[in-house]
This record gives structure tokens, sequence and C-alpha cells, in this order.
């Protein structure tokens, strides 16, 4: 009888201590989150799409390269280049390789392939793009 009544104890204790920790969890909320409206599919059809992307400023020796892969940005001195940004297109890959001689951009997607050469081995730099 004397275990029954330990075992009793013990167990109201515990229920107690569990009930105590887990109350503040179950009960009402105190801050509930208010409902949003949102527009419709077609309220914001005027606006343009916004860009995550920030272009940089195109200088008096920049020069954008727009090809069906993606956008490649130099800045052009009178005896070398350097690339300010590769972009691709959606959908699009870019991989970018430079030596000192030249900068080589390309674009890929399921085995089409855009090359934008910017080289500067002979002064002043000169760009092709190769499909």
């Amino acid at each position: 009888m004397r275990n029954a009544l330990g075992w009793v104890a013990a167990t109201c204790l515990a229920a107690g201590v569990a009930w105590l920790g887990v109350r503040g969890v179950l009960g009402p909320p105190e801050n509930a989150p208010q409902a949003v409206s949102l527009p419709g599919p077609g309220a914001d059809a005027g606006l343009p799409e916004a860009s995550s992307t920030r272009r940089p400023p195109q200088g008096p020796g920049g020069q954008t390269v727009a090809t069906v892969g993606g956008e490649a940005v130099f800045d052009l001195g009178p005896v070398t280049a350097r690339l300010l940004s590769a972009t691709p297109a959606r959908g699009w890959e870019v991989d970018v390789a430079q030596d000192e001689r030249r900068i080589r951009v390309r674009f890929t997607q399921d085995g089409q392939s855009v090359t934008v050469v910017c080289s500067f081995a002979q002064p002043p730099p000169t760009i092709r793009t190769y499909r």
C-alpha cells in the first residue's frame, strides 16, 4: 500500500510539472497573426517586373554585349579590359575564363553555346561574339 501511495504521488507530481511546461504553448494566443490580403493576379499588370540584379554603371569605357544566352559587361581601357558582370539569361549557365590577354564569357544551355571574347593582346581591346 505504501508503494502504491508513493507511485501515485510521483505520478501526480510529474503530471503537474509537465502541465506547467506546456500550459503556455497550449493556451490562447496573445498576439495572433493577422491575415493580409494580396492583390489578385491581374492587379499589377501595368507595373514592371522587379529585378534583383543591379546593373553596373555604364561609364565612358563600358561596353555591354547582349546575346541570347545572357549579357556581359566589360570596362574597356586603352590597353586592357576587365569584366564587370556576366549575367545568364533564364535557363542558361555562364562560365568565365580569364588570362593576361583575354576574357572569355561562355553562356550554355542544352548543348547550345554563345561565347563572348574580349581580347586585349594588342591595343585597343576588341570584343567578338561566337555562336
